[in-house]
């Protein structure tokens, strides 16, 4: 009776070791699975960005997508056998494979993300924020200005974010476009430091007669819009 006993309790105790190891080892077989598509899933979208932005023309030249081949194979190899036996690949093996996979994914991501910011960069007008302030806030303007405004923030978000496709790369293009053209509309691609001056002193305290220089005439007849501005004589007597 009690050898029998003991032979129940032997067995039962080898069934709960061994759901123990099978709990265990799929425990295991997920992580580790669930980490390699990590890795594949973005190398696959690092590959997408480098045709979106080879096939847009953002990378010119006959420059072929950098090897992945190797590091798809390594994934393919490991799930395969994971699917076989999880305990197959210990560790240190499975530690090393992820991380050198993770390293070219890294290096890959960042010579994408340097040579997508240097297009953008090279896209988008330079615009000096100053000249952008004060004509911004002459009626005549002020929708150039605000839309101007909108196309360069479009400009940034896609800066800072890796396109997947053309269409992506074509947005942020089509937002330079339009930016460039409205702010040559703006300042006619240089506003003249005297302008300047007159515009902000006319948009604070108000500006003396004598800063409406021919040439500062001259600007706003160009843009038609003497019909905004008005002199004035203040209290002391000065003309403004």
């Amino acid at each position: 009776m009690i050898a029998k006993r003991a032979e129940e309790l032997s067995d039962l105790a080898a069934r709960l070791q061994a759901a123990n190891t099978l709990a265990q080892d799929r425990e295991l077989y997920e992580k580790r699975l669930s980490d390699l598509r990590k890795v594949r899933d973005e190398n696959a979208g690092l590959v997408e960005t480098w045709q979106a932005l080879h096939g847009a023309q953002v990378i010119r030249g006959p420059q072929p997508v950098p090897e992945t081949d190797a590091e798809r194979r390594a994934v393919t190899a490991l799930l395969l056998a994971f699917r076989q036996d999880p305990r197959a690949v210990n560790e240190p093996v499975f530690t090393a494979a992820t991380e050198s996979m993770q390293g070219f994914a890294n290096l890959f991501r960042q010579r994408l993300r340097d040579l997508w910011r240097a297009y953008c960069d090279e896209l988008s007008p330079t615009v000096q924020q100053e000249v952008l302030d004060v004509l911004g806030r002459l009626s005549a303007f002020q929708e150039t200005a605000r839309d101007l405004a909108k196309q360069r923030a479009v400009i940034e978000r896609g800066r800072k974010t890796l396109p997947r496709t053309i269409r992506e790369v074509n947005e942020v293009r089509s937002a330079a476009k339009i930016a460039s053209k409205e702010w040559t509309q703006l300042a006619g691609g240089d506003l003249p430091p005297e302008v300047l001056t007159f515009l902000r002193s006319v948009m604070t305290t108000g500006a003396a007669l004598n800063a409406l220089t021919p040439d500062v005439l001259a600007w706003l007849n160009e843009r038609q819009l003497t019909h905004l501005f008005r002199i004035t004589v203040q209290g002391g007597g000065k003309p403004t």
